[in-house]
């Protein structure tokens, strides 16, 4: 069966460690507008049924999701505030869908090693804090999207080793340089309307479609030297594909 916590204020450390959430095939597990004024501990814990809602949950101390798996058809974080951390590492998302949108992090954020199935949205978020890594992730058969959010973090920002399947980062606003060193783009990649402040790099990152970079803005010139871009055929003259490939030669 699934649970509901809503509007509940957890005023000490708090551990559902290796718990599961919902059944395998019904329960809704609610956390929505939920307060953790410490840690707040899910490492290992198994979200099923049809829909998890962190809505507008705010973790005042750090919040630990590492190793748990999230198969519930509908999963949402959005609106949520992750003031001290937000740890994802080696989670899995197996629903059709999952959305971080209008979120806060603060202070370290690691989604490294997670894997994605569905649809996961990033959108309109602010990162800003230490560190956020989105390394050797597992989404080539998924859609991610990270349009108009803001990334200002004070050391390292990196996408590097990761497989993406669809990627969106329009409108998105960099602050600081990325990394994006041997990642894979297996599908359609756009950063339209993109802001870089600072260097982006991706060192030996391939695309399988020409990336998009109209009207985008690069305050440092970005290094493309090793990319690996698939020439589109001769027969696509003028195309838009054709064109994009030939701005980034």
């Amino acid at each position: 069966e699934g649970v509901e916590f809503s509007g509940y204020h957890f005023n000490s450390e708090v551990s559902f460690r290796g718990a599961k959430f919902g059944s395998d095939t019904d329960g809704t597990s609610m956390f929505h507008k939920t307060t953790f004024d410490h840690v707040a501990d899910f490492k290992d814990a198994e979200f099923c049924g049809n829909l998890v809602s962190f809505n507008n949950a705010t973790f005042s101390g750090g919040a630990f999701f590492d190793q748990s798996t999230f198969s519930a058809e509908i999963v949402f974080f959005e609106g949520a505030d992750f003031q001290r951390g937000a740890h994802f590492l080696e989670s899995k998302c197996l629903g059709s869908s999952i959305s971080f949108s209008n979120s806060k992090f603060l202070g370290y954020t690691s989604l490294r090693g997670s894997k994605f199935l569905g649809d996961v949205y990033f959108n309109e978020i602010t990162f800003d804090g230490e560190s956020v890594f989105f390394e050797e992730l597992d989404a080539e058969t998924s859609s991610l999207s990270f349009d108009r959010s803001i990334f200002t973090v004070r050391f390292v920002l990196s996408f590097s080793l990761s497989q993406f399947g669809k990627a969106s980062f329009n409108g998105t606003q960099f602050n600081n340089p990325v990394f994006c060193a041997t990642a894979r783009f297996t599908d359609k990649c756009s950063f339209e309307n993109a802001v870089f402040e600072r260097a982006i790099g991706f060192g030996r990152s391939s695309f399988h479609d020409v990336p998009d970079f109209n009207f985008a803005s690069f305050r440092q010139p970005p290094d493309l030297s090793s990319l690996q871009i698939p020439e589109p055929e001769k027969a696509l003259i003028n195309t838009p594909l054709t064109q994009r490939y030939r701005k980034l030669k």
